[in-house]
């Protein structure tokens, strides 16, 4: 009885903590949690702007615990599926909770879990009423926000070097960048309650015009309207939005968790369709989306049509262009020059225990595509339309978790991926995950765990383990080995491959954290220069430590490793990296700097190290060489509707170069200066 007294009481002090936070900090503290869980040098980087705009959805309309579902509590990234069984597993045998406190009693939720969960739920009556709401308060009661985004780097690039009072016949002659050095992005949204939002984008990249012969406006536009919670419609949306279903074989624009220290979370969390304002210019749909539920039903179905980059010489797609960077008279030439149709559809039927679903996308260009012949693209898909279909499955047997998909392709090329997760013990995880994608398997959409970023020519076994020892302690483990049956693109033969993570974390208080982590891998490569393939092994450590101290904290963070490619000798690469933070709810003035020494042999020893940025941003940046890097991120609230941003980062090369970057990036000099303003307006 003591022990459960003095768990209510650690929650009650939780409470009182979070509430002197501000809201949006914790949302930022716990995204970076993620970030750094993620493999930087991984494909699934989840956007930040998608992630925190979902998240902060959570804090505005917190999930009511006593009437919520598995689906809506998966939105919680940071939740296993144990958690969220336990939770509601609870709820069921013991009855809807009566205080927010009782967090503390359920299996697998640690004093850090339930710090994040936080935020983002209530308890409240088990049966709520449903609100009905008069036109008017749409007007009176919607919430609106802009956002103004400017870039700007300091150095002058290549591409800027024709002056604006040259004649116009040089400047478009030549092969420099046509527009100005800034970055500009405008961003509106309209929420009410959790019935309506409303989104618009417009956006302008560097050396993008904005005004001329190239250009008149906005390089890129966009928005949504989404209308949620109509009877058995869950939500409508018209506009762009992005689709995942099932594991990411047959339909994934979105993100998935693929091999990180957050080991048992393997593959992408089954959402629909939602929305999206953010200002990636190629991985979203455009056109209509539903999402309909009946009883144990549940139904996806979307139409989408919309222009992409491509290089279409003779008349064919060769490859499409994905970057959304029209800067010069080769990039314009490939702007809007292919039509593209896609319908998706994904019907699923769920019990308590298991789930199974039907997943559809079909694909149609008005051009074929032909890609180039090279080595090891032999089997990609070659035509003008392309058919996946898949079927997904989930089942729960008592502390086990089933789950996988498999799909098919018209071209006969197959894909599965089949796991398990088992919880011996709340404080103990474990999954194991097989995978087979054929070389003939090649889906515009797919995207789900392996090793490099096309889920073809593939199979490998993953085995990963998540231990609490102890109150203050979290260890988590994987190994993966896998293997290519082709040559792929940059290795001219069948190969294999494995790498082994360990990690460890120790926090006996809630503002002191330990965080270390241990990584060694080996793939096969083409040695430089010739079509000889050769073992590339790399070792890596890493270090962390998290310390808070009234409204400064500090973060100090070291990094080694060791890379090997065939006979040569070992190069290495390190970092060392100093963060301050200050933030105090009682003064308008908040942010963070950091200081940050590094050094790498080769290409091979780079360092990848994620660091915060303005609102909506992130920073992932990879360091080669030697030298420092520094930023400086600050927020002030100008007013309770007013806030403003703004970073500098300088990177300073010492080994020796007089130039940064190459081609029209190139900088004279050995430093690299970028600015970043952001001004967002609430009303």
């Amino acid at each position: 009885m003591m022990g459960k007294v003095l768990y209510i009481l650690t929650a009650l002090l939780m409470v009182f903590q979070l509430a002197a936070q501000p809201q949006s900090d914790e949302v930022e503290r716990i995204i970076n949690d993620i970030y750094y869980q993620l493999d930087e040098e991984g494909k699934d980087i989840p956007e930040y702007e998608q992630l925190y705009e979902e998240l902060v959805h959570y804090t505005q309309q917190p999930i009511n615990l006593n009437h919520t579902n598995r689906q809506e509590l998966q939105q919680l990234y940071f939740l296993s599926d144990l958690q969220i069984e336990n939770l509601l597993y609870h709820i069921y045998q013991y009855g809807p909770l009566e205080s927010i406190y009782e967090l503390r009693l359920i299996d697998g939720l640690e004093d850090y879990d339930i710090r994040n969960l936080l935020p983002f739920v209530y308890v409240g009556e088990q049966q709520e009423q449903k609100e009905l709401f008069h036109p008017k308060e749409l007007y009176y009661y919607g919430k609106h926000q802009l956002l103004l985004r400017m870039d700007k780097g300091l150095e002058t690039q290549e591409g800027y070097r024709f002056l604006p009072e040259e004649d116009e016949a040089t400047i478009n002659s030549s092969e420099g960048y046509k527009g100005d050095p800034f970055y500009v992005s405008i961003r509106y949204q309209y929420a009410f309650k959790d019935k309506l939002n409303i989104g618009l984008r417009m956006e302008k990249d560097a050396g993008e015009q904005f005004w001329g012969d190239y250009n008149k406006g906005f390089d890129s536009y966009g928005g949504y309207v989404q209308i949620n919670k109509l009877k058995w419609c869950k939500r409508i949306i018209i506009g762009d939005f992005k689709a995942n279903f099932g594991n990411g074989l047959v339909m994934n624009t979105d993100f998935g968790f693929g091999k990180s220290a957050d080991v048992l979370n393997t593959t992408p969390r089954s959402q629909g369709i939602r929305k999206t304002n953010s200002t990636d210019e190629y991985n979203f749909f455009r056109g209509v989306g539903g999402s309909f539920q009946w009883n144990r039903w549940e139904a996806n179905v979307f139409y989408s049509i919309r222009r992409l980059d491509a290089d279409t010489t003779g008349g064919y797609i060769h490859s499409i262009y994905t970057t959304g960077l029209h800067r010069t008279d080769n990039e314009y030439a490939k702007r809007n020059t292919v039509w593209q149709q896609v319908m998706g559809a994904n019907l699923l039927y769920r019990q308590r225990s298991w789930k199974v679903g039907l997943s559809m996308a079909a694909t149609l260009f008005n051009k074929p595509i032909i890609p180039q012949p090279t080595l090891y693209n032999t089997d990609y898909f070659s035509g003008k339309h392309q058919l996946t279909v898949g079927t997904d499955y989930q089942w729960r047997i008592k502390r086990f978790f089933l789950f996988g998909e498999t799909a098919l392709t018209q071209q006969l090329g197959w894909a599965t991926l089949n796991g398990v997760k088992f919880y011996p013990i709340p404080e103990l995880g474990l999954v194991t995950l097989q995978r087979y994608y054929s070389g003939k398997f090649d889906s515009f959409f797919a995207q789900s765990f392996s090793e490099t970023s096309a889920l073809s020519n593939e199979k490998g076994i993953y085995i990963g383990i998540e231990a609490i020892p102890g109150r203050f302690w979290r260890i988590a483990a994987y190994a993966d080995t896998y293997s290519f049956p082709f040559p792929k693109y940059g290795i001219n033969k069948p190969s294999t491959g494995f790498d082994y993570l360990l990690q460890a974390e120790y926090t006996p208080k809630t503002t002191i954290k330990l965080v270390s982590r241990l990584k060694w891998e080996e793939k096969m490569t083409n040695y430089t220069g010739t079509q000889l393939v050769v073992p590339l092994d790399k070792a890596s450590a890493r270090c962390q430590f998290f310390y808070q101290s009234g409204h400064l904290s500090f973060k100090t963070s070291m990094e080694g490793n060791l890379a090997k490619k065939g006979s040569d000798d070992f190069t290495f690469g390190y970092q060392l990296a100093q963060d301050i933070t200050y933030r105090n709810e009682n003064f308008p003035l908040s942010g963070n700097i950091r200081l940050q020494m590094f050094h790498a042999d080769t290409y091979d020893n780079r360092i990848y190290s994620y660091e915060n940025d303005v609102l909506y941003a992130f920073s992932i940046p990879m360091l080669t060489g030697s030298g420092c890097r520094y930023y400086i991120n600050l927020r002030y609230d100008l007013f309770q509707t007013l806030t403003l941003w703004l970073k500098m980062s300088q990177i300073i090369y010492a080994d020796g170069r007089e130039t940064v970057g190459s081609g029209h990036e190139e900088r004279s000099g050995n430093r690299k200066t970028d600015f970043r303003l952001l001004i967002r307006y609430k009303f």
